[in-house]
């Protein structure tokens, strides 16, 4: 990883960001360090599923075995 810092804009619903806020402060961090900690770790897990389509087919599959 690299020592410089780049900057990246994402468009968000308000509602979402007003929820990332929110947990932000619950945790004492930035909004900017929350949304630094949140994107590395859904690469880390886009990464071990291989695929965008892994991913997203593990996340439903987590959530049928958590109903039943």
């Amino acid at each position: 990883m690299s020592l410089k810092s780049e900057y990246i804009t994402v468009r968000i619903d308000a509602e979402l960001k007003d929820e990332i806020s929110k947990a932000a402060q619950l945790e004492r961090r930035t909004l900017s360090n929350m949304g630094k900690l949140l994107l590395e770790y859904g690469w880390g897990r886009y990464l071990a599923a291989g695929s965008m389509r892994e991913l997203l087919d593990s996340r439903e599959e987590g959530a049928h075995r958590k109903v039943r």
